[in-house]
């Protein structure tokens, strides 16, 4: 049984905001996984790719042997299908497919190739276009509106097909499909979905024995759970997929000045925040808010190391020499002598993670001599002001492009590109820092432009040391696919030595790997 957070009755249409994602992605399957941060695109319904006519054309491969859950064969047809639907239905369209990149033409060639046309090369849109999920096209090509379509009767290529599902009590029974081309797999017969209320509710469950899995982090995991019975509890976490981070407003005076949030920066002690949100230390990321990999520059390490120090001292000295000084009363002043005003820190009410850290970092700002008032706000209300900018300061997390992206470049076009900036009042659609440079737009653009490894990572280098120089966000811990896990009876479940499910794709990964066993 595995828990998997909120299960909503919005219905099982893959391509609507509000369906139930989990069972989407068990059910219908993508061309290729790139969840594992950085590594090469994991083959599923595509088996290779490659670009044609200097990056205009990406030819797709698909697998010969596949059959929908009802016995028919999968085709190009069902992929090409797909993808047209989305540019003819936009509000199918979530990831962007079409609108975010230079794609024109997807069409079939025989039974196994795709071919992407595109308008320029567009590098960037391989991720979204891999892990766009496939839908056979004799079924969606009948129905009249697929964008309020509930899709009550799956007919999907994953390993698993729904038998039922209960709206009344959030409960998911699947079982194995028939027909799945991985021949042998899943291991197990039933899978049964369901959602609990709280983090300790489900807790209490795995810690019963009426729960295998659960896909969260709760905060002291080891001391919580783990530590109850160390042989069967467990807890895995996915490589590194992104951060989480204190975002400064840059559209706002003081926070539009590179010293005063570096300053802030070096008044955070990022290890105790995240010891305190989450139960774990050392897993702090570095300045950029990368895992190391080919994609930092080696040569800005002692510069995102000193960034992520611990310096209170350090960090007033800075504002004095840009001219923030404090008063006899301890409140710092800005050049002009007048004290500064008491700023915001927006938090979303119930994110226990966030508010913790949030009292944290009131207070070390109080000691810098910096005033706030910390505001809590519904998640819809929170989600609006960060994209109007309605906020000073705010704790928010960053995957890269809605989760996806083989390298850096996703992260930081999705931070720092100012096509995804407004201002204030505006909704900007990422960069909700309202940061722009563009120096880091001319690399973002030449990057997107060439499959050349060297000078895409001469890209992200620059981009990498601007952001350094400019810190208008801190990252404060890292953002992994987390599992609190109760294996009494099964086996192969993910480890840290052998971390085969990744950030987004661990549902299907854990559930076509796990066996039963009589210990």
């Amino acid at each position: 049984m595995i828990n998997d957070g909120e299960i909503s009755p919005a219905g099982f249409n893959p391509y609507t905001s509000l369906n139930l994602d989990w069972i989407s992605w068990i059910i219908y399957q993508p061309l290729f996984f790139t969840h594992n941060s950085y590594d090469t695109p994991i083959p599923c319904l595509g088996v290779n790719y490659k670009w044609e006519d200097n990056g205009l054309k990406l030819i797709v491969k698909t697998r010969s042997d596949v059959e929908w859950s009802d016995g028919v064969p999968f085709t190009a047809n069902d992929v090409a299908f797909t993808f047209n639907l989305l540019k003819k239905y936009p509000a199918l369209d979530l990831k962007g497919v079409w609108s975010f990149s230079t794609l024109q033409t997807v069409e079939a060639s025989g039974t196994n190739n795709v071919v992407f046309t595109f308008s320029s090369p567009d590098q960037p849109a391989l991720p979204v276009i891999f892990e766009s999920l496939m839908l056979p096209e004799r079924i969606w090509s009948k129905v009249k509106d697929p964008t309020t379509w509930t899709n009550p009767n799956l007919v999907g290529t994953g390993a698993f097909v729904l038998k039922s599902y209960d709206n009344a009590n959030g409960t998911a029974i699947l079982v194995k499909n028939p027909n799945y081309w991985f021949k042998g797999r899943p291991y197990i017969d039933t899978l049964i979905g369901r959602s609990y209320n709280s983090f300790d509710m489900a807790t209490l469950e795995l810690l019963k024995g009426n729960l295998n899995i659960a896909v969260l982090d709760v905060p002291n995991v080891f001391k919580a759970f783990v530590d109850k019975d160390p042989l069967i509890n467990k807890f895995y976490a996915s490589p590194q997929k992104g951060f989480e981070a204190l975002y400064f407003n840059t559209a706002k005076y003081p926070f539009d000045i590179p010293e005063f949030r570096k300053a802030i920066a070096l008044g955070m002690n990022k290890d105790f925040l995240e010891k305190v949100a989450y139960g774990r230390s050392q897993s702090v990321p570095s300045a950029l808010g990368l895992p190391p990999s080919e994609w930092v520059d080696p040569t800005l390490t002692p510069l995102a190391s000193s960034l992520m120090a611990y310096d209170p001292q350090k960090a007033q000295e800075m504002l004095a020499s840009i001219g923030f000084k404090k008063n006899s009363n301890g409140a710092l002043c800005a050049p002009d002598g007048k004290p500064l005003p008491t700023y915001t820190l927006t938090v979303v009410s119930g994110y226990t993670d966030f508010s913790d850290m949030t009292s944290i970092l009131a207070q070390e700002l109080k000691d810098l001599g910096i005033k706030t008032n910390i505001e809590l706000r519904t998640p819809t209300t929170w989600w609006i002001g960060r994209e109007k900018g309605t906020y000073d300061m705010t704790f928010c997390w960053n995957y890269g492009s809605m989760e996806w992206g083989t390298t850096p470049y996703y992260i930081y076009n999705e931070m720092l590109n100012s096509a995804y900036s407004a201002p204030l009042g505006g909704n900007a659609l990422s960069d909700y820092t309202r940061y722009t440079n563009p120096l880091i737009d001319a690399a973002l653009k030449i990057y997107a432009s060439t499959t050349d490894l060297r000078l895409q990572k001469q890209c992200v280098y620059t981009i990498e040391r601007i952001l350094l120089e400019e810190m208008p966000y801190v990252p404060v811990a890292t953002v992994k696919g987390t599992m609190m896990l109760s294996t009494k009876g099964l086996s192969g479940f993910p480890t840290d030595s052998n971390p085969y499910a990744g950030w987004g794709d661990m549902d299907m990964f854990v559930m076509t790997t796990l066996s039963v066993h009589l210990k």
